[in-house]
């Protein structure tokens, strides 16, 4: 008995011939190819002049070579049978015949067994990969890998980015037969970046079967850092307040630094802080032209990226103040509802309004048209259908006519939005970040409760009340460790009923990048000399160390002392890598004897441009300097500038062969 497949097992039987099953000990690797049949079988006795053959029963394998053997038996043994195959993929009826000459012992008469099998020749092994999805040049952004592998056992796949920073998976990524979807998230450094995928499997015979595809990542370029202003003109030959609004993407943190051009303005550059994405400022301006531009260079991070990007705003000077005044409400509209928006007009006597609305379909008559005296209001029934809806106002009256455009932003149908307070926590301590949690829903209050959890922190749970457009703010501890990579993932989930009992849940979740912080610290200050003089320079050694894991940029070391001159009062150290230590010296001169405080300040920054400050202080006891015998009491004026050199040549000789030293110790607090 036997197994189509090939793993067939016999159990005992009267024939001189057990059969056991057939596998390929080589597989046919192409069309036309020849292949090695391995059958293995089991001999009640010993059989002399054996042959095992296999006849194909179908039109597309035909045997190549036999197996032939003087003798076999008594007990288990193989065959391997040569054949050539025109298709693969596919399987084959035949025969395998055992024929012999005689058996022993006594030299019985020969004899035939015939096994009737299905031979399945196996495909050749085959990998394919492409990728779905778009990445953002210079954002991190998710992409499926796709990885189709027939004719294998299974395997594994290696992937390697080339102008792309693959985040995540940072490992070999295990294969099964058939299709396997793969997610990426990766950061595009370059508007061509590709990535290698290298398959390693195994064929039907266990042989490796290796091979690498190179992919090309779709890129789309980053979206653009938004400038926008409370108005679309300005008032000439008048001081005009201009209300600034920078929106950054994704949420992050950063500054923005305006300039201003056509117009008289009261600084030369505005700074405008930008958290969660946003930031505000008010410009001054003077138009002197007929349009004015604002131009801002905003700085942020994203996913521990730093990016610098540019943006411009074109503001016209009317010739004259407008006539009418246009307002709408709500000022943020909700895609895919109708929303009722209610516009306010005012302007002197009698007057006729057009109201033509742009980015959204009209649930009422376009234009929708109002009359009236001093003031009116009208009711827009709109739909959003895009980012935001644009509504053009024409006010006319018998002696003049405006235009007026209201924008207005669209959100989602959600009903909450998620913003943290910063975009990166620090690694190896707990960082609190506060999360605000806007309500932009419409029920008149809501209660909800707040889970907020991730990978590093235990889950959070705080029950907050909101009213629309207001928002409460829950403080979440993320706790990364040192060894910690890539960004970090936070999920709040609100839970939520309103006032007549309807209730909802909403998932949102947000990255925060992690960073290394460094941590330099004044490891010792060496004065020099240990009894210092009035009238003599005073060097102090300062040594310092980064204990933390990221470099120091822009390490700057100062001394004040309140009655003694610097000489040397800074001094620039550049960086310090982590885990290393450096040294520095400065020079005191105290010009009467007495306790100095000399205060050492040090500064450095992150590579996000963060400041960090330390101070240090220790005490100096100058006494009064000695007389040598044959001094006059009162030296000219030559000899003590003679003799102040001196000594400072002798003080920086020593500070120089401290230095080579790198001489650290604790601070010290006073000298002797």
């Amino acid at each position: 008995m036997h197994l189509a497949a090939g793993q067939a097992v016999a159990g005992a039987s009267d024939t001189a011939v057990v059969y056991f099953y057939y596998k390929w000990a080589e597989p046919p690797q192409q069309p036309g190819g020849p292949g090695v049949v391995e059958v293995g079988f089991y001999t009640k006795t010993k059989l002399v002049d054996l042959s095992v053959a296999l006849i194909p029963r179908c039109g597309w394998v035909r045997p190549l070579e036999a197996h032939r053997a003087l003798e076999a038996g008594p007990g288990a043994a193989t065959a391997r049978l040569v054949v050539a195959v025109e298709w693969l993929n596919a399987t084959c009826p035949a025969a395998l015949v055992w024929r012999w000459r005689f058996t022993e012992p006594g030299l019985g008469q020969g004899g035939e067994h015939i096994e009737h099998v299905d031979i399945y020749v196996p495909a050749v092994p085959e990998a394919e990969a492409w990728i779905s999805g778009t990445a953002v040049y210079g954002l991190p952004a998710a992409v499926n890998l796709t990885v189709v592998l027939r004719g294998a056992l299974g395997g594994e796949a290696r992937l390697e980015g080339s102008g792309a920073r693959v985040l995540w998976p940072g490992s070999a990524v295990a294969l099964r037969p058939g299709v396997n979807i793969i997610p990426l998230r990766l950061v595009a450094e370059s508007y061509t970046p590709t990535v290698k995928v290298a398959v390693n499997a195994a064929d039907a015979a266990g042989r490796f079967y290796t091979r690498e595809i190179h992919l090309q990542i779709p890129v789309a370029p980053p979206p653009a850092v938004q400038l926008q202003a409370d108005r679309p003109a300005l008032a000439p030959g008048t001081l005009n307040y201009v209300n600034v609004t920078v929106a950054v993407p994704s949420g992050a943190d950063g500054v923005a630094y305006l300039t201003v051009a056509g117009g008289s303005a009261s600084r030369s550059i505005y700074v405008i802080e930008v958290r969660g994405g946003l930031g505000r400022g008010v410009v001054d301006v003077v138009p002197t032209s007929q349009t004015v531009q604002l131009r801002a260079e905003v700085y942020y991070t994203i996913g521990g990226v730093l990016r610098r990007e540019e943006a411009v705003l074109t503001l016209a000077t009317t010739p004259a103040a407008a006539m009418a005044r246009v307002s709408a409400a709500p000022g943020v509209l909700v895609r895919g509802v109708v929303n009722n928006v209610t516009l306010s007009i005012t302007a002197p006597g009698a007057f006729n309004a057009s109201i033509y609305p742009e980015g959204a379909a009209s649930a009422g008559p376009t234009p929708l048209t109002v009359s009236g005296v001093n003031e009116a209001r009208a009711v827009a029934r709109l739909i959003p259908q895009g980012q935001s809806v644009r509504l053009r106002v024409v006010v006319s009256s018998q002696r003049w006519s405006e235009e007026h455009v209201v924008e207005l932003p669209v959100v989602g149908g959600e009903a909450f939005l998620i913003l943290p307070s910063k975009s990166a926590v620090a690694a190896g301590r707990g960082d609190v970040v506060p999360i605000r949690i806007y309500y932009i829903g419409r029920a008149s209050r809501i209660e909800a409760y707040v889970v907020i959890t991730s990978r590093y922190s235990p889950p959070l749970l705080q029950k907050v009340g909101l009213v629309p457009g207001g928002y409460a703010v829950v403080n979440y501890t993320v706790d990364v460790p040192l060894t910690a990579a890539g960004p970090v993932e936070i999920t709040c989930d609100v839970y939520y009923t309103t006032p007549e009992g309807f209730g909802g849940q909403e998932r949102k979740i947000v990255e925060l990048a992690v960073v290394r912080e460094p941590r330099v610290k004044i490891a010792s200050i060496d004065v020099a000399p240990r009894n210092p003089e009035a009238g003599r320079p005073v060097s102090l050694a300062v040594t310092l160390h980064n204990s933390g894991f990221a470099t120091a940029y822009n390490v700057e070391v100062r001394v004040s002392a309140p009655g003694a001159a610097a000489i040397i009062g800074e001094s620039y150290l550049g960086q310090i890598q982590p885990q290393q230590s450096t040294a520095t010296s400065l020079l005191l001169n105290a010009t009467a004897p007495g306790n100095y405080t000399a205060v050492i300040q040090l500064r450095y920054m992150d590579e996000a441009g963060q400041i960090y400050t330390e101070n240090a202080t220790v005490t100096l006891a100058v006494k009064s300097r000695a007389q040598p015998l044959g001094e006059a009491a009162n030296p000219g004026p030559g000899l003590a500038a003679l003799a102040a050199v001196a000594a400072a040549l002798v003080a920086a000789a020593a500070v120089a062969k401290r230095r080579g030293r790198q001489k650290t110790g604790p601070v010290k607090k006073s000298g002797d």
